[in-house]
């Protein structure tokens, strides 16, 4: 009789155990998959952060290049719109632009390099793709062209929509449009600034 109760209160001792071990594998189990959950989502919150930060200077550098350009001009003895010789076009009609900025070209030659193709803006997104590439010093910038070693397609497109004063009065309106997708969600920058002749003709 003694014998058969100390078997019940061995095995009742050793079912609640097994109780208590799933119960702990399962609270185990949830911190865990919160951690990673919450691990993930600060991963994925800081891509997408930096990826809108390099969108945000790609579209600052597309319209501080057009300010160069302009300003560079004046002292090419060019109007402020002109200069196709030194620039690859000039930029005196409406319409969407590519611009890429050459770091590696000699002193002689334009930093920046512009290319006019389409007033319209659907062929302007098909033609927007940026590579990245890296120079001889371990630089790595975006450039539309893919003919360098080092072009591998990245994950934003750029283009510029200018948009000259309708009434004439020597200024015009650069909108640098950059987009690119955020796991499988396409999104867009627009950044715009407004540039004047205001030397009214070259230095």
């Amino acid at each position: 009789m003694l014998a058969s109760k100390i078997d019940m209160k061995i095995r009742k001792n050793s079912a609640f155990t097994l109780i208590e071990v799933i119960i702990g594998v399962a609270i185990l189990s949830v911190v865990l998959t919160a951690m990673t959950s919450l691990t993930l989502s600060s991963i994925n919150a800081n891509q997408a952060n930096i990826n809108r930060l390099t969108a945000y200077y790609l579209a600052q550098e597309g319209l501080e290049g057009m300010r160069n350009m302009r300003d560079s001009n004046w002292l090419q003895n060019y109007t402020y719109n002109t200069g196709a010789s030194f620039w690859g076009t000039n930029f005196d009609q409406d319409g969407f632009y590519v611009l890429d900025y050459l770091p590696s070209r000699g002193n002689s030659s334009s930093p920046w390099k512009l290319a006019y193709f389409s007033d319209k803006e659907n062929e302007a997104s098909v033609n927007s793709l940026l590579y990245r590439v890296e120079d001889n010093f371990g630089h790595n910038f975006y450039l539309h062209d893919s003919s360098f070693a080092s072009s591998v397609p990245s994950n934003f497109h750029r283009y510029l929509q200018i948009s000259n004063d309708p009434d004439a009065h020597d200024w015009f309106e650069v909108k640098a449009v950059v987009f690119w997708e955020d796991h499988g969600v396409e999104k867009k920058i627009e950044v715009s600034t407004d540039l004047a002749n205001w030397r009214k003709g070259p230095i």
